[in-house]
């Protein structure tokens, strides 16, 4: 039998505010880049969706991060 998955509010919810952190993040990497190199600002908003692609790929790598975390602590607190 098929199980359904249920996901909690509350975890949608903090999903949520670590992708707007790694947009935020990524988002000032675009300023940054602009001031180092000198260019226009309308970059900013033309080149909004390497931005977004950025955000994603950085928020997938914190992802595989954390749940190898998580797969590593439960490891060792189940030993005893």
């Amino acid at each position: 039998m098929i199980k359904d998955i249920v996901i909690k509010a509350k975890t949608i919810k903090q999903e949520l505010w670590v992708f707007l952190g790694v947009f935020i993040f990524a988002f000032c990497l675009n300023i940054y880049a602009i001031l180092h190199y000198k260019t226009q600002w309308k970059e900013l908003y033309t080149h909004l969706y390497i931005v977004v692609l950025l955000a994603l790929a950085i928020y997938i790598v914190a992802l595989v991060a954390r749940s190898l975390y998580c797969i590593i602590r439960r490891s060792f607190s189940k030993k005893s």
